[in-house]
């Protein structure tokens, strides 16, 4: 059974890195950001990722419905991601808090 990870604001150069990395250690890695398209046209511009090992998906990980559809719909298709980066990046202030402090 391959293990799954899972890379928030995946878009990103450290996002892509992280990919890399994970692909390395063998393990199969859901790629995510808020749009869709743009991922994609990242991944094939970065093109170091194994396709075969590679899921791509829309989130907002400010947007818990949106979190919890992922969950259901992904937890039936690969099971609960052993490996987890959160590379998300917001914009607003509260979101630069320390992290004991972030709600």
């Amino acid at each position: 059974m391959t293990r799954i990870s899972l890379v928030t604001g995946a878009a990103g150069n450290l996002g892509m890195e992280h990919a890399v990395a994970l692909q390395g250690l063998g393990l199969h890695v859901i790629l995510a950001d808020l749009s869709l398209p743009a991922l994609e046209r990242r991944v094939d511009e970065f093109g170091q990722l194994d396709r075969e090992l590679l899921s791509l998906l829309a989130l907002d990980v400010t947007d818990e419905a949106n979190i919890e559809e992922f969950s259901r719909a992904n937890q039936k298709e690969f099971g609960v991601p052993q490996v987890r980066v959160n590379n998300a990046l917001g914009s607003a202030s509260k979101e630069f808090a320390r992290l004991e402090e972030y709600p």
